[in-house]
């Protein structure tokens, strides 16, 4: 089996994973929906810092605690974020 481009390079990826109650998750995205329109969520940015999660929308910060391990940010189509709760 080929070896990756990041694997040649000497690089190991970090695997990505969280952990949140789900009602946790269930009531940041109420506080969401409550102060923002579905409509005019486009992307929001998820980020971790060791202790929650704080999902970013439109500039509106919810924070959800969590436990594990996720590198940076990511943007997602706000969309996403009503499959989670």
């Amino acid at each position: 089996m080929a070896a990756s481009a990041q694997e040649r390079k000497g690089q190991t990826q970090t695997q990505a994973q969280l952990e949140v109650e789900r009602s946790e998750i269930a009531d940041a995205l109420g506080t969401l929906a409550r102060f923002l329109h579905h409509e005019s969520w486009e992307v929001a940015i998820l980020t971790f810092d060791g202790r929650g999660l704080t999902l970013d929308v439109d500039g509106l910060q919810v924070r959800v605690p969590a436990d594990g391990r996720w590198p940076g940010q990511a943007r997602v189509p706000a969309g996403v974020l009503t499959g989670l709760g």
